[in-house]
């Protein structure tokens, strides 16, 4: 006969286990948090060659305001005319759009309306665009605005050795509650995943916009195969062949922020859906990036496997509140490591955000920790 095996052994094992898995994550966050408070050192001198650009904007059909506001923007940046192009791949913009278009500084390439997601509208401009024409790509979205200088100093990094930069995104405004949170979890991700990683010689991340690479890499390079989250992709190519991701702190791309949790949920299923793919394929590069000693790739891989945010804070205060009511003596260090957690996140906050908006916000937490869930159960259920 079996022997009965205690509930408080088995629940003492599980909360090892668990405890075990968490503490890595917390550990991590904190890491990087610690190293985002220190002010970025990298300096890039005066460029001595003016580099010929490409702006690249996918814009799928309904982004035609937003387009318009975008590329007036590029429009006043003080970098040679004669040396960029705005390059604008769509499937199917207002005839009006066209024409207001017209009067501006661009190129646009009309696809057909079947290709409609913003991957197929890069892939397809990416196709008919020429390295000839030009050594550096930059990505930006249609909602996107930036500073005059914009190129001028992705020009300096570029000119230092920058094959591959990411400026700062930050959102342009924020009406609402959830549009600040949305703001201030950005800003966490800018400190944790790039001023942080910089700080201690590994690459920032890439995050879908305010993204310049060396022309001819990417055309060689952008190959994505199936329903992939393009960051990623592109992060896992760079890495692999050993090339540096610079984190241009200073250059600002603004971007609209989501205003309320149904866009939320929008755009948390796509990222949802598309890192999930992503991960599939490169999760299993983790023992031979660390074989290689590529610590940096290895680094990006255990980045991706952890929790977000939102997940890994809504799951330690579920676990400490349940061990409390069942084992108070378990609880203690749960709420030790929740309390590490919460202290890394506001270290990762710029001062200009610790305000009482940030507290109100908070109180929003709770409602997007469902929604994520949510989202993951019914992207689950639909592959």
């Amino acid at each position: 006969m079996m022997n009965h095996i205690p509930f408080d052994t088995v629940l003492y094992w599980i909360d090892i286990a668990l405890f075990l898995i968490f503490i890595i994550s917390v550990g991590y966050t904190l890491v990087f948090a610690l190293a985002s408070l220190r002010k970025m050192g990298r300096q890039y001198p005066e460029a001595k060659k003016q580099y010929r650009y490409c702006l690249l904007i996918p814009a799928p059909e309904g982004f035609d305001g937003n387009l318009l506001e975008s590329v007036r923007s590029l429009d006043n940046m003080d970098y040679p005319g004669n040396l960029f192009d705005v390059v604008v791949s769509t499937n199917g913009l207002l005839p009006e759009t066209k024409e207001a278009l017209t009067t501006l500084h661009v190129t646009l390439l009309e696809q057909p309306a079947s290709v409609s997601s913003p991957k197929a509208l890069l892939e397809a401009a990416i196709k008919t665009l020429s390295p000839k024409d030009y050594d550096v790509l930059v990505l930006l979205n249609a909602n996107n605005l930036v500073e005059p200088t914009y190129l001028t100093d992705i020009n300096r990094a570029y000119h230092s050795g920058g094959m591959a930069i990411q400026t700062h995104k930050v959102s342009k405004k924020y009406p609402t509650h959830l549009s600040w949170l949305n703001a201030l979890m950005e800003e966490v991700n800018n400190s944790l995943f790039r001023r942080g990683h910089v700080n201690l010689g590994f690459s920032s991340s890439l995050m879908g916009t305010g993204m310049a690479f060396e022309f001819d890499w990417f055309k060689q390079n952008a190959d994505f195969k199936g329903n992939v989250d393009i960051s990623k992709y592109l992060e896992a190519k760079l890495l692999k062949q050993g090339i540096f991701i610079e984190y241009l702190e200073h250059v600002y791309t603004y971007e609209d922020s989501v205003l309320n949790v149904v866009a939320y949920n929008k755009q948390r299923k796509e990222w949802t859906s598309t890192g999930a793919n992503t991960r599939h394929y490169i999760v299993r590069d983790l023992p031979r990036a660390l074989f290689a000693g590529n610590l940096d790739y290895g680094d990006k891989i255990l980045q991706w496997m952890m929790p977000s945010k939102i997940l890994l804070l809504g799951f330690l205060f579920i676990i400490a509140g349940l061990l409390s009511y069942y084992e108070p003596t378990l609880s203690v260090k749960w709420w030790i490591m929740t309390g590490t957690l919460l202290f890394a996140y506001v270290m990762a906050i710029p001062d200009k955000m610790l305000t009482f908006r940030t507290l109100w916000a908070v109180i929003l937490l709770p409602i997007l920790f469902l929604s994520v869930i949510l989202n993951k159960l019914f992207t689950r259920s639909k592959r």
